[in-house]
């Protein structure tokens, strides 16, 4: 990946995280509304690592990519 998606990427993980931060913040404030807050903050955390997770499956298929392009390569040269 390049370096203009990575820094989109983390951006994007601290965003999902700072929310979920806050909607702990709200449920430590209003304790009437507790379990939502307490919901939403789990949900934030699952979307930062959804992004998190799929972002570590798309590295490994690329660098597998390059893998199988430098062995292909290779094997050619040495034809």
């Amino acid at each position: 990946m390049n370096k203009d998606a990575n820094s989109l990427i983390e951006e994007s993980i601290n965003l999902e995280l700072n929310v979920s931060d806050t909607y702990l913040l709200f449920h430590k404030l209003f304790p009437d509304d507790g379990d939502i807050w307490w919901d939403l903050a789990f949900e934030e955390k699952n979307h930062a690592s959804i992004i998190q997770v799929g972002t570590n499956y798309l590295r490994l298929v690329d660098m597998r990519s390059q893998q199988k392009s430098i062995q292909t390569s290779g094997r050619f040269r040495g034809s």
